[in-house]
């Protein structure tokens, strides 16, 4: 996975007399004019971001113990990695390359 490019978080949302934007911390306004539920979904993008890299990482850490689950359950801890890159590489703007 490339470096991230995005502005770093975290992001906070305004909402000033139904005018809503998202900042960083820094004051640095990421976008205004949208929906108070796109901005807090925007805002959390950082967090999700970092979480997903957490969660992929212990995956791929914790699957060379895992022989002894099931079928079912081995495709499903087999299966989150390949979505959470996939999301990273969205996140990062590399999903279609």
């Amino acid at each position: 996975m490339s470096k991230t490019r995005f502005t770093p978080g975290p992001w906070v949302v305004i909402n000033r007399s139904g005018q809503v934007f998202v900042r960083s911390e820094d004051g640095t306004l990421a976008i205004q004019d949208i929906k108070l539920a796109d901005a807090r979904l925007i805002a959390a993008g950082p967090d999700l971001y970092a979480a997903i890299e957490e969660l992929l990482a212990v995956v791929i850490d914790l699957m060379p113990g895992l022989a002894k689950i099931s079928v079912q359950d081995y495709r499903r801890v087999n299966e989150a990695p390949i979505r959470a890159r996939a999301a990273l590489a969205k996140a990062l703007g590399e999903a279609d390359r």
